[in-house]
């Protein structure tokens, strides 16, 4: 028979259909019904024929080649993703340490900072030449009042007979040399620190 030269839905929607006689069409039909005697091949082997299916299909393989690929690289990827991971775990864990640590370290570094400030090392200065004044005066009146000094070094006991008055004597000067060096040397910090500080209020001591 013939082929089909006439315009149907068909021919439109499957233009591959123009080329069929009559007798093709009712075998595709009863191929598609299970009536053929062929299971369907016929059916479907004129379905995967058409240019729409093969470009489908083609659309497809290619859709799964492209997935297959790049799940591949994703695999190859999967070492190098953990490592990173792990390691961003361990900076964000530092990190929380740190911040945890922070307020300590600041509250030392300010307290190092007020150390080290120029008008807690000023006080600093007038407290100590505050105490020498003072020890130093506590040093005069004692020996003033009680003859009281440093205590002497001398490893002594006994003196030897006949030499008691003659190692009084002796002691008394040691004291009387003792204390007017120990007095000068506490006097002479005293007034040099005690200048120091003068200066320094005054805005006369730079710091480099």
């Amino acid at each position: 028979s013939a082929a089909m030269s006439f315009d149907s839905p068909l021919s439109r929607d499957f233009p591959s259909t123009s080329s069929l006689t009559r007798e093709d069409l009712e075998d595709l039909l009863a191929s598609a019904n299970g009536q053929g005697g062929d299971g369907g091949a016929y059916f479907d082997a004129f379905v995967h024929s058409l240019p729409e299916v093969k470009a489908m299909r083609d659309e497809h393989v290619a859709l799964v080649k492209g997935c297959e690929e790049r799940a591949a690289r994703n695999l190859a990827m999967q070492p190098h993703l953990e490592s990173l991971r792990r390691e961003t775990q361990e900076y964000y864990d530092r990190a929380v340490a740190a911040q945890s640590a922070w307020p300590g370290v600041e509250a030392e570094m300010r307290e190092q900072h007020r150390r080290f400030a120029p008008s807690y090392l000023h006080a600093q200065v007038v407290q100590k030449a505050s105490k020498l004044h003072e020890e130093s005066e506590s040093l005069a009146a004692a020996f003033v009042e009680e003859g009281v000094v440093l205590p002497s070094t001398s490893t002594s006991s006994t003196p030897p007979e006949g030499g008691q008055q003659q190692q009084q004597s002796g002691a008394k000067q040691d004291d009387d040399a003792l204390f007017i060096r120990r007095y000068r040397e506490m006097r002479t910090d005293y007034h040099r620190l005690n200048m120091v500080a003068d200066q320094w209020a005054k805005g006369r001591v730079q710091w480099e």
